[in-house]
C-alpha cells in the first residue's frame, strides 16, 4: 500500500536529508558497455513508509518547495556518484531536473556548476534532463 505524502513528511525528508540517489546504468547500443548512469531519487531505507517517489515531487510542487527538493536531489546525485567512483569509469551522469526550479525566485545561477566542482565531476560528463 502506498502512503500519502503530507507536507510534514515532505519537510521531514528534506530536513533530515533522508533522500539518496540510486543509479540505473545506461548501456551503449554499439558495444554494450555502460555509457552512463541515470540518477534516481529515492528515500533512504527506513526513513519513511513506502510511497511512489513521483508523489513526493507532486507534493513539493503543490507546496511551492519544488526548488528545495530538486536541489537536494541534485546534490545527492552528484555527491553519491563521486562516492561510488563513477568518475573513474569515464561515464556520463544523467540527472533529471525540474524545469520549474530554473525559474523559481530562489534559484541561484551557477549552483550546478559549483556542485560539480565540489564533487569533482567534470561538467562535460553531466547530462541534465
Amino acid at each position: 500500500m502506498s502512503t500519502t505524502v503530507s507536507r510534514e513528511l515532505l519537510l521531514h525528508l528534506l530536513d533530515t536529508n533522508s533522500l539518496t540517489s540510486w543509479f540505473q546504468p545506461i548501456f551503449s547500443r554499439q558495444n554494450g558497455e555502460i555509457h552512463g548512469y541515470e540518477a534516481l531519487a529515492r528515500v533512504r531505507d527506513g526513513a519513511a513508509p513506502h510511497f511512489d517517489i513521483s508523489k513526493l515531487f507532486a507534493k513539493a510542487q503543490a507546496e511551492g518547495i519544488i526548488a528545495s527538493l530538486d536541489m537536494q536531489c541534485r546534490e545527492n546525485a552528484f555527491c553519491r556518484a563521486a562516492e561510488l567512483g563513477f568518475l573513474q569509469k569515464n561515464a556520463y551522469l544523467f540527472v533529471n531536473i525540474c524545469p520549474g526550479t530554473l525559474i523559481h525566485p530562489d534559484h541561484r545561477g551557477g549552483v550546478t556548476d559549483r556542485l560539480a566542482e565540489d564533487c569533482g565531476i567534470p561538467k562535460d560528463r553531466i547530462v541534465l534532463e
